[in-house]
């Protein structure tokens, strides 16, 4: 997809969920695209990491809903929480 930028609005947020995950998601925060010689950018990749919001207990992606009681705080996903 193409994400459009100005000078106004210089700044890429987004979020999108992991299919299909119930609450597995991914995202960025005020990315800037432009270079460090303050120059626009073309195009850039990123390095996104999986989270997990901590709403669903379920333990392979076929599981029905099983929520969290009580919920746990959002975390990022890697070997050690894997």
């Amino acid at each position: 997809f193409i994400i459009e930028v100005d000078r106004f609005r210089p700044l890429i947020s987004l979020v999108t969920m992991i299919a299909p995950s119930p609450d597995w998601f991914t995202g960025v925060h005020d990315v800037s695209p432009i270079s460090a010689s303050n120059q626009w950018l073309k195009n850039f990749t990123m390095e996104l990491y999986p989270y997990d919001s901590g709403s669903d207990d379920g333990t392979t992606y076929a599981n029905t809903d099983v929520v969290t009681d009580p919920q746990v705080p959002i975390f990022q996903i890697d070997e050690e929480t894997a």
